[in-house]
């Protein structure tokens, strides 16, 4: 994570860019599931994004509990786990929250685990992201404390969406109506 060059991922399918730390070193899958899926063995590092297109306006939370019915296996953050909860300027134009969290191995106590969860809506689109990463040993609180604020400040925020990339935010989200009848 901490080595190599920042490279940027481009998505058509969810028509955006998003920045990698040690980017060549990712191992990305954006066509087999309807998740975007990047691992970074190195780091013990893995990112899954996701873009829903919804027929009404959507806020934060709207997004949030569609992504946990679509993915039922999202985490959810304890109180005491909580690092970083926040929504202000998480994403640029988006409605956002963006909460940090850690949790102990029980089996290897040597081992912690973070997360970082991203839900945000813009208008009819809904953004969820999720990253873990894996660190053990002496160092292990604050190599995942130095990741996760690095996926908020660097990956998150610097995902930019591209309306000339990808089809999305042209498709039809409902039916077109009748026509207008004229005068």
């Amino acid at each position: 994570w901490e080595a190599g060059k920042w490279g940027t991922f481009v998505s058509q399918r969810f028509d955006l860019r998003i920045p990698l730390p040690n980017g060549r070193a990712w191992r990305i899958d954006d066509h087999k599931g309807s998740w975007l899926v990047a691992a970074h063995s190195a780091s013990s590092s893995s990112l899954r994004l996701r873009v829903f297109l919804e027929s009404h306006a959507q806020n934060r939370t709207k997004c949030e509990a569609r992504a946990r019915e679509a993915e039922p296996g999202l985490p959810t953050p304890k109180v005491d786990q909580a690092v970083d909860d926040t929504d202000v300027g998480v994403i640029r134009g988006w409605d956002a929250r963006a909460v940090s969290f850690v949790t102990p191995d029980t089996a290897q106590p040597q081992k912690l685990t973070g997360h970082l969860l991203v839900f945000a809506s813009n208008i009819r689109k809904c953004l969820a992201i999720q990253l873990t990463t894996e660190a053990e040993g002496p160092g292990a609180q604050e190599t995942v404390a130095a990741r996760l604020v690095d996926a908020k400040e660097r990956i998150v925020r610097d995902i930019s969406f591209d309306h000339e990339l990808g089809t999305p935010g042209r498709e039809l989200l409902t039916a077109p109506g009748p026509a207008a009848p004229t005068r």
